[in-house]
């Protein structure tokens, strides 16, 4: 009971997944396990199997039953089988109320959907239920509810059109959305689809489809949206799920693009394209038509019902096996044959276990057993996984242990890797190994693992639920079945294993070096025909038929060497009494013909052992064997071809036969032409076979009346020359009872092909070529995603594979694959390499210049560059970009931004952005070194260039031209002296220095001048010129601001002594004052004649004073000596007032006197007032005014003594009257000496 409850538990749990965990699911489930258990009278006895059975009819439909035919009662089984059986219903009924339950209590429309349908076309609703109960989840993909959708809506797809058509509708929809629909209206009614493409009146979509698409599109879609840092502002998901589910992917994602940032969306649209271009790689890879029924017709006939008398191998033909191997690779590309595998139509659980290509310790693959093969009638089972991931003996496992470490120390970090040291951890735990990883190792390893797959994009389903397997032994602690799911989880992730492929590749070269100019006899066949058996039998081994153990109580008989000869090579032919081959590359055995023959025989007989053509061993295998053998053959000197056929491969239309002619034709050219060297040997054959009227039935019965087959004249030639050979004699190989020896001297009698290098030819099966093309296009994925994440490493690795791929082959496709690869890589490195110096020349250009992150950018570029020459240098060669490429951009640019600052000032800030672009880049690239000191020696002979043009304009007193150059100096200086030194500063000074000696100059200059008593006007003008120099230099603003800086840079402490500095302002005062200073020495001297001589004084003085007239004419100088130059004035013209007061009081005086008065002193005092004329210069009017007043009185004096003389009565009665006019007359004449003075008195 136990057992059946998990199992049943473990079918609510699949149900759940699908539909939901809804209560009334789990009770549905329950009740219809109840009644599917009484329907089909299930074992009570046997609850497991009765449990798997009730679970696989739920799962996968009514097909499942047919596996378990044999544990049911015959007459129930036959009843239920029947259309519209009791069983059926069931079925229909429990999906039925899975929809109601799950997706019609949820969703409204689905409801209504079903409601519509099932008015109008109820038919369609049963048909679909009809095949959801026949087949189960077959065909619900990865959302059940979009499936049902689909097949209600496209009612004319029938059950053949589910893995064409409805794959193709599926695989549309769900990558372009509802828009896709009409790529298959022939599907579907034109009114129905319409009705899912018309939009409402507020232009929304609503119909089933499209709201089963949003189902679908919701939480992918809501993810990545998330992951790409998508803000739900404004219900933006809900609208991204509209548009993409409308218009798919791509086309719907890019109608968000303006309600983002541009930064998010393009991170949006990468993982939207990387689920596109994995959603095309999966849709490009899906098997055809053909090659599924292949595969299943193969899978049927393996569990088909077998009888102890039948022979069943013939009907498992070698292409049937090797379909069955290949399982495993193309379930994990594959959803459809994945599903497959989930049924119980077949053990496929089992048969996917055969072949797990991990390199298992003794190289060999799990196989399929016949039970004709069987002892006792046991019924065989293929070995599990865990069984070959342990070997039988320990040095088997400690040899593969060392195999994978060796694989390992050639790999790159990646999810193969992490998944190999996983391996390698239980491999050795399982041998106990003390130094085998801790449990923290492990879970560090799957950690980085689970990291490894998503970086890689390499999560699928297959691999998710791997990956969970692996995750379920490891923390289980079960080492056995850690080793089988690692083993399982990198087969999906590593469907080829180059390592095991390079090295049978070396084994086939240092085979081919021992057969080398040898005459050999070469093998063919198909695996299991018999080929190292023959051999061990031709070589002498001694041959028994042992039974041996394939599973736990199960035996097979095995034709095996009991005792081997010593002949070289002989140990590695390893026969196996399974469908798998044990030689897995080329492998000649050397007998010497005295041990066949006896002693008078000499020379040798070379048996070649080969792998099947197309081999179980795996794709490695079938690669090396068809690049090997062909290549090894072309270096013998002859060959001869001993074509064996199995009589368990002859199937049951003589494929085995048709599969070993095809052998032969496309392995060698021409082959009509070198039939003779043909030998055919059967085995297996019973002895009373007639092969050769086996042989003329396959050729009058099947190839002469099918008219493909007789048009294929090489494959007819063929037939004939067996039908020929096979009618004089059959070689029935037997290798207990029979003799070598007439077998070996026919061998030895025939002809060879003596030219193997025109004869053979690369010969490789279509399922091979078909598995390389897939993996030429898995790697070059690979190669887009590690690039993308500049992982080198792994971006060489599977360069490598792809190379070794593309040697081996020779095929287009992985040609084509490297070659597209390599265009690629070179065309992304030269895109990227377009976008890193577009980036840094524009910041190099920028005003704000080159910042540290810029150059550190440019830089990690330019290391990635160099670190990528070596690793993919011998894949992408010339088209590699070169890092002295992206150094060469440097110079360039420089060049360039060099140019452009030829005109530019130095002080320009272009230039210190420039120079400082240089030096920032000299620190990351020292090979700019020498570049950029070249640019500083250039910028320094400028500078000095700039200082030398500043001396012209100040010798030449041009204060504003040398105003701009100094100012240009100084913010040159600023600008270069964190490249040139400090020394351009001093130069900047120097320049500073000149220009205050100069302007000091001019006061120097000035001083012997004014040492002089007195000026003449050449010695004033000089003094005027200086002034106006200095006035100039004055006035000049802009010298002004330099003086200011260089004040500052004086109070910084740099410059020179602020002792011997003086400013404009200081230096033109100090200069005024001089002059000043001499004009006040002037004043002096006057004020000392003054003193000395009095009005005698009036002479010199005029000459003073007109000096002082002289200097002032100097603008500046009258300003400042305009009170002392008008006190002077004043001064004398209080002498001369004084002077005038002396004559009045002098007339007064001489009015009161009579007779003859002495007007002598008055006389020298209107003299020297006569020589103060020139003070009318200095005080206009002040000389005519005295001099008129003294006149004045002097005529009013001498009219007054006139009116006396005329008043006078000179009669005899006034006697005294003329000593009066004597008195007068006497005055009169005494004032003649004043006439010179007063011209008037005349």
């Amino acid at each position: 009971m136990a057992q059946r409850a998990d199992i049943l538990d473990e079918t609510r749990s699949e149900a759940s997944e699908t539909y939901g965990t809804y209560s009334s699911t789990i009770h549905g489930i329950n009740e219809t396990v109840q009644q599917l258990t009484k329907l089909l009278e299930l074992d009570e006895n046997d609850e497991k199997q009765s449990a798997e059975i009730v679970k696989n009819l739920l799962k996968n439909g009514r097909v499942s039953l047919i596996s378990y035919k044999d544990d049911l009662i015959l007459e129930i089984y036959d009843e239920q089988m029947k259309n519209g059986s009791e069983l059926l219903q069931l079925l229909k009924n429990h999906h039925r109320e899975l929809w109601e339950t799950q997706y019609g209590t949820k969703f409204s429309w689905f409801r209504s959907l079903i409601e519509e349908i099932e008015k109008e076309a109820g038919d369609v609703i049963n048909c679909v239920l009809t095949r959801t109960a026949e087949y189960g989840n077959k065909y619900m993909k990865s959302c059940p509810l979009l499936s049902i959708v689909i097949q209600l809506l496209f009612e004319s797809l029938s059950d053949n059109d589910m893995s064409t058509a409805f794959d193709n509708i599926w695989n549309s929809l769900t990558n372009d959305g509802l828009q896709s629909i009409t790529q298959y209206a022939e599907y579907i009614i034109e009114e129905i689809m319409n009705k899912q493409l018309a939009k409402t009146v507020n232009e929304k979509l609503g119909g089933p489809l499209f709201m089963a698409l949003r189902e679908y599109y919701r939480n992918e879609l809501f993810r990545i949206l998330k992951e790409s840092g998508v803000v739900n502002r404004n219900s933006l998901y809900d609208l991204a799920l509209d548009c993409v589910a409308e218009c798919g992917w791509i086309n719907g994602s890019k109608m968000i693009e303006r309600k983002t940032t541009k930064r998010n969306f393009d991170t949006l649209m990468d993982f939207v394209n990387k689920m596109k271009r994995s959603n095309d790689l999966s849709s490009s890879t899906t098997m055809s038509k053909n090659e599924a029924t292949s595969t299943t017709a193969s899978i049927n006939k393996i569990q088909s019902p077998i009888t102890d008398e039948q022979e069943v191998s013939p009907q498992l033909t070698h292409d049937d096996s090797a379909v069955c191997s290949k399982l495993v690779v193309v379930s994990t590309q594959h959803e459809n044959l994945a599903r497959m595998n989930e049924t119980k139509q077949v053990p496929v659980e089992n048969i996917l276990s055969i072949a797990p290509r991990v390199p298992s310790p003794n190289n060999q693959d799990s196989s399929i057993a016949t039970e004709s093969e069987l002892v006792s009638g046991a019924t065989a089972a293929p070995k599990s996984a865990s069984d070959e991931k342990i070997p039988d003996h320990k040095n088997k496992k400690q040899l593969y242990v060392e195999t994978l470490r060796e694989d390992l120390a050639t790999m790159p970090s990646c999810a193969e890797k992490s998944t190999m040291e996983l391996l390698l951890h239980f491999e050795r735990e399982l041998l106990g190994d003390p130094m085998a990883s801790q449990k923290e190792t492990v879970s560090a390893l799957l950690e980085k693992l689970h990291d490894q797959v998503n970086e890689q994009e390499l999560f699928s389903n297959d691999i998710r639920i791997s990956l969970q397997n692996v995750k379920t032994s490891v923390y289980g602690s079960n080492s056995e079945s850690a080793v089988e799911d690692l083993g399982k989880l990198l087969e999906i992730l590593r469907p080829l294993h180059i390592q095991e492929l390079k090295r049978l590749v070396e084994k086939t070269k240092e085979a081919a070096e021992l057969i080398r100019d040898k005459e050999i006899i070469l093998l063919i066949g198909g695996t299991g025909a018999g080929k190292s058996t023959t051999i061990q039998f031709l070589t002498g081994c001694e041959m028994k038929n042992v039974p041996k153990e394939v599973a736990p109580g199960r035996y097979l008989d095995h034709i095996t060497a009991v005792k081997v000869p010593n002949y070289p090579g002989l140990k590695d032919v390893i026969s196996n009494p399974e469908v798998r081959s044990e030689t897995r590359y080329i492998t000649p055995v050397t007998i010497p013909l005295k041990d066949i023959f006896g002693p008078g025989e000499t020379g040798n007989i070379i048996l070649c052992d080969a792998p099947g053509f197309g081999d179980t061993g795996g794709p490695e295998v079938n690669i090396a064997n068809g690049v090997g053998i062909t290549e090894a053959l072309k270096g013998c000197k002859s060959v001869k071809i001993l074509a064996l056929s199995s009589f368990k491969a002859l199937g049951d239309k003589a494929q085995g036969i048709q599969e070993l002619a095809h052998i032969l034709i496309n392995m060698i050219a021409n082959i009509e032409d070198r039939l003779d060297t043909m030998h055919y040997a059967f085995t297996k054959y019973p002895l009373k076979t007639d092969i050769n009227a086996y042989i003329l039935n396959i050729k009058e019965q099947m190839v002469d009346k099918d008219p493909s087959l007789r048009s294929d004249s090489a494959f007819v030639a063929v037939l004939k020359d067996m039908i020929e050979k096979t009618h004089e004699k059959q070689e029935k190989i037997d290798p207990i009872q029979g003799d070598r020896k007439p077998f070996i001297r026919t061998l030895l009698r025939g002809e060879g092909i003596t030219c193997p290098e025109d004869a053979f030819r690369f010969s490789m099966s279509p399922n091979t070529q078909k598995f390389i093309a897939n993996e030429a296009q898995r790697y070059e994925i690979n190669i887009r995603c590690a690039a993308k994440r500049k992982n080198i490493d792994l971006v060489k690795y599977y360069f490598d594979i792809l190379k070794v791929l593309k040697e081996l082959t020779k095929e287009g496709f992985a040609k084509d694959a490297y070659e597209k690869s390599v265009r690629f890589m070179s065309e992304n490195i030269e895109e990227l390499c377009s976008v890193v110096k577009e980036k840094f020349n524009r910041a190099f250009e920028s005003q704000d210049g080159l910042r540290e992150g810029d150059v550190q950018e440019y830089k990690i570029f330019v290391e990635y560059i160099q670190g990528i020459q070596k690793p993919l240098g011998g894949h992408l060669e010339s088209r590699l970009v070169s890092p002295t490429a992206l150094i060469q951009n440097i110079h360039t640019e420089i060049q360039k931004r060099r140019q452009d600052l030829g005109g530019k000032d130095l002080s320009s800030s272009v230039v210190e952005i420039y120079l400082g672009n240089l030096k920032m880049l000299k620190k990351s690239f020292p090979e700019l070194e020498l570049e950029y000191r070249k640019n500083c020696k250039d910028f320094e002979e400028r500078f000095d260039a700039l200082v030398k043009s500043a001396d012209e304009p100040i010798l030449a007193n041009e204060f504003s031209q040398a105003a701009e150059i100094i100012l240009v100096i100084y913010k040159s200086s600023q600008v270069l002296k964190v490249h040139l030194s400090e020394k351009v500063e001093d130069k900047y000074r120097d320049t500073f220095v000149l220009l205050l000696k100069h302007l000091n100059s001019f006061s120097e200059k000035a001083e012997p001048i004014l040492d002089k008593i007195r000026l003449n006007d050449d010695n004033v003008k000089t003094l005027n010129e200086y002034m106006n120099i200095l006035r100039s230099a004055k006035e000049t603003s802009t010298l002004q601001d330099r003086f200011s800086t260089y004040a500052e840079m004086l109070k910084n402490g740099t410059g020179t002594s602020p002792n011997n500095f003086r400013n404009l302002n200081e230096i033109y005062s100090d200069f005024i004052e001089k002059i000043v200073k001499y004009f006040d020495q002037i004043n002096i001297r006057i004020k000392e004649l003054f003193e000395k001589n009095g009005d005698y004084a009036l002479e010199q003085i005029e000459k003073l004073v007109s000096d002082m007239d002289t200097i002032r004419k100097i603008p500046e100088i009258e300003g400042k000596t305009s009170g002392t130059y008008y006190r002077t004035v004043e001064n004398v013209r209080g002498y001369m007032q004084q002077l005038q007061k002396d004559a009045e009081q002098l007339l007064v005086d001489m009015d009161k006197k009579s007779g003859s008065i002495n007007y002598s002193n008055l006389a020298r005092s209107l003299s020297r007032l006569k020589n103060a004329e020139w003070i009318n210069r200095v005080s206009p009017g002040a000389y005519e005014t005295l001099m008129r007043r003294i006149t004045e009185e002097l005529i009013e004096n001498a009219q007054k003594l006139e009116e006396q003389l005329k008043r006078l009565d000179f009669h005899l009665r006034h006697p005294d009257n003329v000593a009066l006019a004597q008195d007068i007359i006497e005055k009169v004449e005494s004032m003649r000496i004043l006439e010179r003075s007063v011209p008037d008195l005349e």
